[in-house]
């Protein structure tokens, strides 16, 4: 009966040695399977910095560039509007011009009346003109604002556009 025990020992001992060795060979399988896991973790992340980093300086350089072009059209537009009110101005001046000469040629079978009613006249457009050069420096103000207002507010929805759709 102690030789059964024994083998029955042995067979025993030879089972959890067999069970030891499976149970390694699977730690050594999980081990390795992690270490592949962990190696395209690694992989996944230096991709995804590489990523961001191309995006974020796509982002910056469009930025650049709308910044750009932003200030361009800004400097185009204000000069664009000093053409014109240069423009108007010389023919204002043109056309008082004319009708001065016009007053001088007529002058001589006018009488005192007409002309003060004349002078009045271009007393009040002198005015006018001087009201409307006013309300055009106003206008340009306040173009000037709503452009750089126009400009900040979509330079801002494009950044924040972009940083949404490429994050």
């Amino acid at each position: 009966m102690s030789q059964t025990n024994l083998d029955k020992t042995v067979k025993n001992a030879e089972l959890v040695k067999n069970e030891i060795v499976n149970a390694q060979k699977n730690i050594k399988d999980n081990v390795e399977i992690l270490n592949q896991i962990f190696n395209q973790f690694k992989d996944f992340e230096s991709t995804n910095n590489q990523i961001l980093e191309s995006q974020t300086q796509k982002i910056e350089s469009f930025t650049n560039k709308l910044e750009v072009r932003a200030d361009i059209l800004g400097d185009k537009f204000e000069q664009d509007l000093q053409e014109l009110k240069s423009k108007l101005l010389s023919d204002v001046d043109a056309q008082i011009q004319k009708i001065n000469e016009e007053i001088n040629s007529k002058l001589k079978g006018i009488d005192l009346r007409m002309l003060d009613g004349s002078n009045r006249l271009v007393s009040n457009s002198l005015s006018q003109l001087t009201q409307f050069q006013n309300q055009i420096t106003k206008i340009e103000r306040k173009n000037t604002i709503l452009f750089t207002l126009l400009s900040f507010i979509s330079g801002g929805a494009l950044a924040s556009l972009f940083l949404y759709f490429f994050n």
